[in-house]
């Protein structure tokens, strides 16, 4: 049986931007140079056939307008992981015009769909959540489920941050095909790189939520589109993002990360 995975393959320079499948985020980088890669997405394929994708692209953290030398493009491609990873088709993508500087631009946008099949099916609970949007203080109940979750990572409570990250890995695992060991393994290393001398740093105060899944989903971010909590290695100066997105079950009070 096949094992469709789907990628997106992007090529970008001097802008930040902002990819959504089904207005789940894919991926978010603000680039003061160039940057390519690819980016699987079936973790936001919820439902069969159409998928939307959707692209922002915004001027470099800082600035304005968008630069003359700002490039950006994507093509989504479809491999089939069920031996290897042979790629099967392009399904095309979008290439973004070339910015002219008599005509300044803050942001640039589009909309692509294609049809896509996969042999599973995620937990999209979250599509029976509240509306976030409609949520009374929300911002400070996630700074506060934030600092919940930093100091759990401090005291090294290792058992609670796995259950509480439970149905994200669950999904992920059956988005990627993963085997149990391989699964226990992406945790293993998170584990491990704490042990090693990651720890948390202060949740910044200027931090913004950022919605998705049509409000369903919120997150809070730095507003340079980085997640707001991330883990410090002061030995060996590296800084450890945890990318985090909650929804709250209706009739609930209690925010779970999916």
């Amino acid at each position: 049986m096949e094992k469709p995975h789907y990628v997106i393959q992007f090529s970008a320079a001097q802008c930040m931007f902002e990819i959504r499948v089904n207005d789940i985020i894919v991926v978010t980088l603000n680039l003061e140079e160039q940057a390519m890669t690819i980016i699987p997405f079936n973790y936001a394929i919820t439902d069969l056939g159409k998928q939307i994708i959707t692209v922002r692209i915004l001027p470099v953290f800082g600035e304005i307008h968008l630069r003359n030398t700002a490039e950006f493009y994507y093509d989504v491609l479809l491999y089939d992981v069920s031996n290897g990873f042979k790629l099967k088709e392009n399904l095309g993508g979008y290439k973004a015009p070339k910015v002219d500087n008599s005509k300044p631009k803050t942001v640039l946008t589009n909309t692509y769909s294609i049809d896509a099949t996969v042999p599973f099916k995620l937990n999209d609970s979250w599509k029976e959540g509240q509306d976030l949007k409609e949520v009374k203080d929300l911002y400070e109940k996630l700074r506060k489920i934030y600092s919940n979750i930093a100091n759990i990572i401090e005291a090294r409570n290792f058992d609670g941050l796995l259950k509480l990250m439970e149905l994200k890995e669950n999904n992920i695992q059956k988005a990627l095909y993963l085997a149990k060991e391989d699964r226990n393994a992406r945790m293993n290393s998170l584990i491990i790189d704490i042990k090693g001398g990651f720890n948390k740093i202060q949740i910044p105060n200027d931090c913004i939520i950022v919605y998705s899944s049509y409000n369903k989903i919120a997150s809070l971010k730095r507003v340079n589109g980085e997640p707001a909590l991330s883990l410090m290695n002061l030995e060996i100066n590296e800084e450890l993002m945890l990318d985090l997105d909650f929804y709250l079950p209706k009739n609930s009070s209690q925010f779970q990360i999916i």
